[in-house]
């Protein structure tokens, strides 16, 4: 058998295939068609099921964001200034602190205490007081380890200081996923029907 031949009977056999047709109705069923009630229960049940796991993913980003800010203020009283992270991540020849750690120290507890603010927008602490934006954050959270970095000031200092960063990445991360539950509970909405002898 020549290879042409082997050919032609390979493409013969792939035009012959019948491709698969997914079908939902195996058993013979018919689509239930929800009427407006069963739809209204349907997105009330999943609103319900967002907001609880909302309040979940607030209550562990809040709990993150308090301990972070914990561990911020306690190192403002450790008279060293080392990386508490140090212990892990024990260098051979220890790193000097961080110039101005205190500064950059209240500046990372500001910015957990910002974070917390954004999570519950529906408690000001004052009316006059408003959370500063992402926008603002992002770069205020960076400074302290880009700053480690550049100073080579070692990886314990590095990690230390991008613990806001890395919490601050967490919760836009966090809201943005409840945002995007929130917004695909509205498109559900959008998309009820009438449903005509259903």
């Amino acid at each position: 058998m020549s290879a042409a031949s082997v050919d032609r009977q390979f493409m013969t056999s792939l035009r012959q295939r019948i491709p698969f047709n997914f079908s939902n109705d195996s058993d013979g069923e018919d689509t239930h068609i929800l009427d407006e009630q069963e739809q209204e229960e349907l997105i009330q049940r999943l609103r319900a099921q967002n907001y609880d796991s909302n309040e979940l993913y607030l209550r562990i980003l809040s709990i993150a964001v308090a301990l972070s800010c914990f561990l911020h203020l306690i190192y403002l009283a450790n008279p060293d200034k080392g990386s508490p992270l140090a212990v892990l991540l024990t260098p051979r020849i220890p790193a000097a602190p961080l110039p101005l750690a205190n500064a950059f120290a209240l500046l990372h507890a500001a910015i957990h205490l910002n974070l917390m603010m954004m999570s519950y927008p529906g408690r000001p602490v004052s009316n006059d007081i408003q959370p500063l934006p992402y926008l603002v954050v992002y770069p205020a959270a960076a400074v302290a380890p880009v700053l480690c970095l550049f100073l080579g000031l070692g990886l314990a200092n590095i990690a230390w200081w991008g613990v806001a960063l890395v919490i601050v990445v967490l919760h836009d991360a966090v809201h943005r996923w409840i945002l995007q539950g929130e917004e695909s509970i509205a498109q559900l909405e959008k998309l009820k029907y009438k449903a005509k002898g259903a």
